[in-house]
C-alpha cells in the first residue's frame, strides 16, 4: 500500500508553499558602541541656560600660584607688594548635528517600527559624536610621552608598546605639577584602547593591579574600568584615538593613552545636545527629518593636568 501523500511547507503551488513565508523581527538590534567616557573628565562647566551672560568664546580665568615667601622680613622696611598673575583659557562654542530624512513611502512600507528605530540610532549617534569632540580636544594636548625608544610619533615602532612603568611615569608627571585627581576620584584617570590594555596587562601581570571594587563605589565606576595600576584608574575604551600608519615607515598604527587630572577639560554649553524631529514641511507632507543639534565646545583648561602616551600595540597593525 503506497504511503499517504503529504503537503509540505515548501511545496510550490500548494497551500503550504503559498502560506509559509519568511518573517522578520520588527525590532531592529541596536549597533554596539563604546561607552561615552571622555566628556566625563570635563569638571569645569559653563552653561548659558544657568543665567550667565551670553557670548562666544567662553573664557575661564586660572590663577597662577604665587611663589612661596621664604626670605625673612626686615624689621624696619615694608615688604615689596607682590602681584597675583593669571592665565585665561577660551572655549569656542560651535554647532554640531546631523539629520536623516526617510521618505513617507519608506516609513509606510518598511517592516521595521521605523520611527523608533531611527530615533534610537540618532540618539546613540549624537552622544557618541559629542564624546569624540571632547576626546579630540584632550588628544591635542601639549604634553606627550612615547613608548619604547620613540621620541616622536613618526618614530613609534612595532616594539614601542606600553609597559607598567609608563603608567607610573605619567602619574609622576601629573603629581609633579601639583595636579590633584579628578573630583570624586582617589586616583588619576587613564583612557586606553583594548589593543593597548592587552599589552599592559600582559607585561604587568594581574598581581600589580587593584580591582575596581576595592577603591571605588560601584555607582562611580566606569564601564570598561579594568582596575588601578600605579595610582591610576585604567578605563578601556575602543574609541580611544588611533593614528593609523603614523609610526615608523608609515606602517605602524600609533595608539593614544590619555592620563587626566583635575580641571584638564572645560565644557561650555550654549544649547545642549538633543534630538530634533521636524516636519513634514514639504508641499505633500512626505518628509520628516530626524536629527540632533548642539551648540557647545570643549577646551583644555590646565595643560599640566593632562598628558598622554603614544605607543604601538603588539596586536595592532604594524
Amino acid at each position: 500500500m503506497p504511503a499517504p501523500s503529504m503537503t509540505t511547507a515548501d511545496a510550490p503551488g500548494l497551500l503550504g508553499g503559498d502560506t509559509v513565508k519568511q518573517v522578520f523581527n520588527r525590532a531592529a538590534l541596536e549597533a554596539f558602541r563604546a561607552e561615552n567616557v571622555f566628556r566625563r573628565i570635563a569638571d569645569i562647566k559653563w552653561d548659558e541656560s544657568a543665567g550667565p551672560m551670553p557670548g562666544n568664546p567662553v573664557t575661564f580665568t586660572v590663577i597662577s600660584a604665587v611663589a612661596p615667601a621664604i626670605t625673612p622680613l626686615s624689621e624696619t622696611a615694608e615688604p615689596t607688594p607682590a602681584n597675583i598673575s593669571d592665565t585665561q583659557k577660551s572655549v569656542t562654542l560651535a554647532e554640531y548635528g546631523n539629520a536623516f530624512k526617510p521618505s513617507k513611502k519608506f516609513r509606510l512600507t518598511s517592516f521595521l517600527t521605523l520611527d523608533l528605530t531611527i530615533t534610537g540610532e540618532v540618539t546613540a549617534h549624537m552622544e557618541e559624536s559629542v564624546d569624540i569632540v571632547a576626546r579630540d580636544v584632550l588628544v591635542a594636548g601639549t604634553n606627550v610621552l612615547y613608548g619604547g625608544a620613540a621620541t616622536s610619533r613618526v618614530t613609534v615602532a612595532a616594539g614601542s608598546t606600553i609597559v607598567a612603568n609608563n603608567v607610573r611615569r605619567a602619574r609622576a608627571f601629573l603629581g609633579g605639577k601639583n595636579t590633584p585627581p579628578p573630583p570624586g576620584s582617589p586616583m588619576f584617570m587613564s583612557y586606553i584602547h583594548p589593543d593597548v590594555s592587552y599589552d599592559l596587562q600582559a607585561e604587568s601581570g594581574q598581581q600589580a593591579w587593584s580591582a575596581p571594587h576595592v577603591y571605588s563605589d560601584p555607582a562611580a565606576m566606569y564601564t570598561g574600568e579594568l582596575g588601578a595600576l600605579g595610582g591610576v584608574r585604567i578605563v578601556e575604551n575602543a574609541n580611544s584615538t588611533i593614528f593609523v600608519n603614523a609610526g615608523v615607515g608609515g606602517t605602524v598604527d600609533v595608539y593614544v593613552t590619555l592620563f587626566c587630572g583635575r580641571q584638564a577639560l572645560g565644557e561650555a554649553v550654549g544649547e545642549p545636545q538633543h534630538v530634533v524631529i521636524a516636519g513634514p514641511f514639504d508641499d505633500l507632507q512626505r518628509f520628516v527629518s530626524f536629527g540632533w543639534y548642539a551648540m557647545l565646545g570643549y577646551g583644555r583648561i590646565r595643560e599640566n593636568s593632562l598628558t598622554r602616551y603614544e605607543t604601538s600595540s603588539s596586536i595592532g597593525a604594524n
